[in-house]
């Protein structure tokens, strides 16, 4: 089917070589609105090849996403099954100069009875066992004196903090703002592009954080898989290409926090 709504070409395409772009499995949700109304749900699989993508036939994932109910969010976890069927659509897009091209949409359907149910930001195999997910309260304040922990962690940041980084930072502590979960279990915060686990640096981000603080919707999780803890938020992931960062759209993107590395979903993996 043909969608004539223009939007910009999303750059799938790319060929990524960074030590941290693979780890934990997980693919973007997405969906096709059929032309009696309904809803083909599925998750993005571009370019992966079929054999590749046939070890998730008929497999189960867990879609991690959020309802909001009287001002109030809450996180909602629905789990489907995908079917053993490929769809690709064409879409079209702005190219500029008034001309318009043809992107091509390429899913792994779910289950027609779970098709209403495929809605969220990540979609994580059932091989991985989700055993904790929690919105973030981000509340945004200057550096204060009960913040001295955080800059003690930015002059000490064990390599997390690229030097010229960390040098910036603490020289412009007065203009510094902290965005902070204040829950005990897991103390994260964000302070420019860099997080915070209990109070210490776990991950650097050149790219930053920007579009969590600039649209109230748009809420950020810490997940706890398989015994690890794992940040989901939406923003341009900065990642290592043949040495240099290059900057990912703006979408969410899982982060080991034990770890300190970012994952790709799966379809903007380089396949070797």
């Amino acid at each position: 089917m043909k969608n004539n709504k223009t939007k910009l070409l999303l750059i799938f395409f790319i060929s990524i070589f960074t030590s941290n772009v693979f780890g934990i499995d997980y693919f973007w949700p997405t969906g096709i609105p059929l032309k009696d109304g309904s809803r083909l749900g599925g998750v993005n699989i571009e370019k992966i090849s079929d054999n590749k993508i046939k070890k998730f036939f008929n497999k189960k994932l867990k879609i991690i996403g959020y309802t909001k109910s009287k001002g109030v969010f809450q996180q909602k976890t629905h789990e489907v099954t995908l079917s053993d069927k490929l769809f690709t659509f064409d879409e079209e897009y702005n190219t500029g100069d008034d001309h318009v091209g043809i992107y091509l949409t390429r899913i792994l359907g779910v289950r027609l009875e779970d098709a209403k149910k495929s809605n969220g930001f990540v979609a994580i195999p059932s091989k991985y066992k989700v055993e904790d997910v929690k919105i973030l309260n981000l509340k945004r304040s200057t550096i204060t004196d009960m913040h001295k922990p955080y800059i003690d962690a930015i002059k000490n940041s064990g390599g997390v903090i690229p030097d010229k980084t960390a040098k910036y930072m603490l020289s412009k502590q007065d203009s510094l703002v902290i965005y902070e979960d204040r829950d005990e279990r897991n103390k994260f915060a964000i302070i420019r592009g860099v997080v915070f686990l209990n109070e210490t640096p776990v991950f650097y981000n050149d790219s930053a954080f920007a579009p969590i603080f600039s649209h109230k919707e748009i809420k950020s999780f810490l997940l706890k898989i398989d015994g690890k803890v794992f940040f989901l938020g939406c923003f341009p992931l900065s990642v290592l290409k043949n040495g240099q960062r290059k900057n990912m759209d703006s979408y969410y993107y899982l982060v080991d926090l034990e770890e300190g590395k970012a994952y790709l979903p799966m379809h903007l993996r380089e396949e070797k």
